[in-house]
């Protein structure tokens, strides 16, 4: 599988494991409510939880994975909102979500809005670390959205970039 290490307010998240209602309060997560679900098309088997403006690392031992060794990789990347000089952060809006199928974490998807500067920075910063573990991806340039994609046997990772909107976006399913 695919392994970004990720984290979110300081809590590591990994697909396929079971919700945790605890882990989910402490790392500021809510459940989504009906609008909010028919705003993101959400399936009635889905159980999504939120995080709004939080702090997300990955890769935290990228100096392990990596195949493709670039000094200027072998870091952790850590991104969130204004105020916090460990990460990337300015003035933008950070948020996660949390899909649950049957109480087995299915899909991580995490966005940055309203700042093109960041949202460009953010998905070059991430797709540099990926490719050195996991090689090129499949790129897609349709409406606006340039998409790149890395599969395995049993997941996937999209970053996306929407220049004209200003947002980029990080999902990570289950296949």
């Amino acid at each position: 599988m695919i392994n970004l290490e990720f984290e979110i307010n300081g809590t590591e998240f990994i697909l396929n494991e079971k919700k945790n209602i605890e882990k989910l309060k402490s790392s500021k997560f809510k459940e989504l409510g009906f609008f909010s679900r028919k705003m993101l098309k959400a399936n009635k088997w889905e159980t999504i939880y939120f995080a709004k403006n939080c702090f997300i690392s990955m890769f935290k031992s990228i100096e392990k994975q990596a195949k493709i060794f670039d000094v200027d990789l072998l870091e952790e990347l850590r991104f969130g909102p204004s105020g916090d000089a460990h990460y990337y952060s300015g003035p933008w809006g950070t948020s996660a979500y949390m899909y649950y199928v049957n109480d087995s974490l299915k899909r991580i998807s995490f966005q940055t809005i309203s700042n093109r500067i960041m949202s460009v920075k953010f998905i070059e910063e991430f797709e540099k670390r990926i490719v050195s573990i996991y090689g090129k991806p499949e790129l897609d340039y349709s409406n606006k959205i340039k998409s790149a994609t890395w599969r395995d046997l049993d997941s996937v990772v999209i970053s996306e970039l929407n220049e004209e909107a200003q947002n980029s976006y990080i999902h990570w399913l289950k296949n």
